[in-house]
Formats: structure tokens, sequence, C-alpha cells
């Protein structure tokens, strides 16, 4: 089964804001021009549940859009944004849903997401450079 704590993620969320996203996109090894456009995006989001060991993200900017799906239960082999293979883990810490990922260029990149009523913060880090942006978003009804 989902665990309860996160199963509030499951809806879809449209960005409202963002901090230092430039600077943790640059840490992680995204170029110039693609920092930019990525900065200048809004985003909208959603996360599903299909089953008790699956957890389905759809994103999609006005630029591109992706899905990937992740085991909770174990690691997930797939592509990171720079087309490298990766590994990624996810896990329930303090009542958010993190994922770890490993394997690529940037090193290991912590991803956390918390939801505080209609709100979500995703806070992710490139650990090796101690570099953190933020993106903030809305639960739309």
């Amino acid at each position: 089964m989902v665990p309860k704590e996160i199963q509030n993620l499951a809806a879809t969320w449209k960005q409202t804001g963002q901090e230092n996203i430039d600077k943790q996109l640059e840490a992680a090894g995204l170029g110039w021009a693609k920092r930019k456009i990525a900065v200048n995006l809004s985003t909208t989001v959603t996360f599903s549940f299909p089953d008790d060991d699956t957890f389905y993200v759809d994103f999609v900017t006005k630029v591109m859009s992706k899905k990937e799906k992740f085991s909770i239960s174990k690691v997930t082999k797939h592509k990171n944004f720079l087309d490298e293979d990766v590994e990624s883990e996810l896990f329930v810490e303090d009542g958010h849903l993190v994922m770890v990922t490993k394997g690529g260029s940037p090193g290991e990149i912590r991803t956390v997401r918390i939801v505080e009523g209609d709100k979500l913060t995703i806070k992710t880090t490139v650990v090796k450079k101690n570099v953190t942006g933020i993106r903030t978003f809305e639960r739309q009804k």
C-alpha cells in the first residue's frame, strides 16, 4: 500500500514560484541556454500512484513534457535530464517523499516533495556541491 503520509501528493500541481533554480541546474551540469529556458518556464506536474508500488510523474511545460514511472519499493533505472543512465530510490522521510538519484555526472541528487494543504514544495539538492533549488506549486482543482 502507498504510505499514508505521501498519498496527498496524488494531484495536479501548477508552479507558482521558484528560488535558486538557475544555480541548482548549473551545479547539476545544465548549460547556460537550457538553464535560462528552464528558469523561465512554468511547470504543471501530475503525480499519481496507479498501484501500491508505483509513483508516476507527468510534467508539462510550453516546450516539453515527460512521463516517468518509479518503483516505491526498489531502485528504478532511468535516464536523467543529461540523458545519462542513473538509478533512483524513493522512500518516506519525516512524512515526505524523498528521491535520491545516483549515477550521473552531477553525482547524487536528492529531491524532497513536501505537501502542506494545497501547497507543494519541491527541494532539489545537488549533494556534492550543496546547492538547492526550490519550486513551489499549488494544487489544481
